[in-house]
């Protein structure tokens, strides 16, 4: 395991995580600027995350300049990179890497997902939101965070639920506490992580 894996995994077991230098630093080097403008915008609407550069290309000399905790590149630029990098390929139907750090994510994956995968890479438990948030939300919390995640605003929530708006206001400040979320953007993507828009769907 390399130094940096180590002080990442370090800073999970600690608990570190939500302040603002805790974050993890992400570097992008792909060249499909569409992919690289997709990416960073999910990038944004996390607070554990920092995009510290998208680029077309880049040489390793360069890359250890950014002090990214992990970069998402092409898979040949993953094999290329040594130890001193945790990197994450992104690929379109390729088999595993057999080289490098071996982490991958499809192209065509969820948010979530990505989000899934450089938690993990960076040494992060990017399941323990979930474990934790599973038993967390009471069935009215939950019901409330699937309105509000489908666009509705407190007082429509409210009415859906045959509650005052300031009830959806006392569940919504809980819901952002208890998921760790800043923003009506985090609370959706939240929503969709674990699953309760799935279950929405379904009902």
């Amino acid at each position: 395991m390399s130094d940096r894996s180590q002080a990442a995994m370090l800073r999970a077991v600690a608990g570190v995580g939500t302040e603002p230098d805790a974050r993890v630093r992400v570097g992008i080097v792909l060249p499909h600027p569409l992919v690289r403008l997709g990416i960073g915008r999910v990038l944004e609407t996390d607070h554990r995350f920092l995009l510290v550069r998208a680029v077309a290309a880049s040489t390793p000399d360069d890359l250890k300049a950014w002090r990214a905790d992990v970069l998402l590149c092409t898979s040949g630029l993953a094999a290329e990179l040594g130890p001193d990098f945790i990197a994450v390929a992104v690929v379109v139907g390729e088999a595993p890497l057999s080289s490098g750090s071996g982490q991958a994510v499809d192209w065509y994956a969820e948010p979530a997902e990505l989000i899934r995968v450089l938690l993990r890479a960076a040494g992060r438990q990017p399941t323990s939101l979930a474990a934790a948030a599973s038993g967390a939300l009471s069935r009215r919390e939950a019901e409330a965070l699937r309105w509000i995640a489908l666009g509705l605003t407190h007082r429509q929530a409210g009415r859906q639920m045959g509650l005052t708006e300031e009830t959806i206001n006392t569940y919504v400040k809980r819901i952002r506490s208890k998921l760790d979320a800043h923003n009506k953007a985090e609370l959706t993507r939240r929503a969709i992580e674990l699953g309760y828009m799935a279950y929405e769907e379904a009902s």
